[in-house]
């Protein structure tokens, strides 16, 4: 039987196109002109079938810093949460139920809500949406890793040109993208875990192995550029999972060159560093203690809530938390963010959607998937808020083809090409 092709050329090159017109985008004063540029993207990968917008969304996800009101982003980015996939399949009852639960809780913590917005709301809305449309998707392993890497590309891009153009943006010490460390750091952790496992696994072919070595090299400089602890722990953590669950094997050499690779960088970040760029140093030194001072910030905001039955049960409402007179910060963490928007009911609802993922991907046995999925939670256990995008549609591609909408579980070979069916029950 003939080998499917998992994602071809033309794909590859319209999806680098893509990228190339948003790095563009990102480098032209001319705000008329950026949302021009923007809008041409999303609306042009729905029309082209062989992209999926919400994946080209969360590639050029880096070069988004048009200026325009929640709505006309909206708007503009809309082909990226509604499409085709949107509406395909059939949710199954136990999922409409919690859906329907999360629409009522949020719908009582928006109307009795202390700090609710509308703006965040509906954003928040958005961000379910692009869950369920990117969970509807066929996107496996080869394809992520294409957008994935396209990411990267993005993200070097950037730092290139303000390299040479002695603009590169940094925030006490700390490599960022338009002044904030936080999204760099969420944004590089994805590539490096996929080139991580690309090269940790043991394939038949070693097609991309040069690529992946670049990328993981490039990345891991530059997640110790941006001196994100929580982004090292959970790439870690991620890849770490890959290979105990993996079923490919595994190669002490690659190994070796992994290990090789992440000693020489650290050496090459803390070089720089000693020359005066970046802080390095505060890696392995948590110089305001509590998790560099969240425990305190989440401290402060659960003794606020917990002050009042009705803000204990259904939160602060949907909200930027930080504009509240209570301590000026931001959440740090989208977990956290759930429980002090949406109260322990909301925060319940949450935690029993990411237990039936779990228990799926448990059952699918797709390391990729499991390892994906991990990524994302530790990612935002610690950085973001409630309304990131990016969260979700990671989320979603970790639970694809997993029997969310009544659909086969394919579990695949080694080849891309043969899928050997399975039904999971949720």
């Amino acid at each position: 039987m003939k080998e499917k092709k998992v994602i071809n050329s033309n794909e590859i090159f319209l999806i680098l196109f893509e990228c190339f017109l948003a790095v563009c985008a990102f480098f032209i004063s001319n705000n008329s002109i950026k949302i021009a540029i923007f809008t041409f993207i999303f609306y042009s990968s729905w029309f082209l079938k062989k992209l999926n917008p919400t994946l080209i969304l969360f590639t050029i996800l880096p070069t988004m810093n048009f200026e325009a009101g929640w709505l006309p982003t909206i708007l503009i980015s809309l082909p990226a949460y509604v499409n085709a996939n949107t509406f395909k399949g059939k949710n199954k009852k136990e999922n409409v139920a919690l859906l329907v639960l999360l629409a009522i809780t949020v719908s009582i913590s928006f109307v009795g809500g202390v700090n609710s917005q509308l703006s965040t709301l509906i954003w928040f809305i958005r961000c379910i949406i692009a869950f369920i449309t990117v969970s509807r998707s066929d996107v496996t392993e080869d394809r992520f890793r294409i957008y994935a890497y396209s990411q990267f590309l993005v993200i070097v891009s950037i730092l290139s040109v303000q390299f040479f153009n002695e603009s590169l943006s940094l925030y006490w010490g700390r490599l960022a993208l338009n002044g904030n460390v936080r999204d760099l750091a969420n944004y590089i952790a994805v590539p490096t875990f996929v080139a991580g496992i690309s090269l940790l696994v043991k394939e038949k072919k070693n097609r991309r192995l040069l690529i992946d070595f670049v990328v993981l090299c490039i990345c891991i400089f530059v997640a110790f550029a941006t001196s994100s602890r929580g982004v090292l722990f959970s790439v870690f953590i991620a890849v770490l999972v890959y290979y105990l669950f993996s079923a490919r094997g595994y190669s002490y050499k690659k190994i070796f060159t992994i290990s090789i690779v992440a000693l020489l960088t650290v050496f090459l970040a803390n070089y720089v560093s000693s020359l005066g760029y970046f802080k390095t140093d505060r890696i392995l030194v948590d110089e305001n203690g509590g998790l560099n001072g969240r425990t305190e910030i989440w401290g402060e905001y659960l003794d606020y809530e917990f002050s009042s039955i009705n803000t204990a049960l259904f939160g602060f409402g949907p909200g930027e938390i930080a504009k509240m007179d209570i301590n000026g910060h931001y959440s740090h963490s989208l977990f956290m963010d759930w429980l002090f928007s949406y109260g322990i009911v909301g925060m319940l609802i949450f935690v029993i959607i990411l237990i039936r993922i779990l228990r799926l991907l448990l059952s699918s046995k797709s390391n990729f998937k499991l390892s994906l999925f991990l990524l994302s939670c530790f990612l935002f256990s610690t950085h973001g808020v409630i309304t990131n995008d990016m969260f979700y549609i990671l989320i979603g591609v970790s639970c694809c083809n997993l029997g969310m909408n009544d659909k086969l579980l394919m579990e695949k070979g080694k080849n891309e090409g043969n899928f050997e069916e399975k039904k999971v029950r949720a």
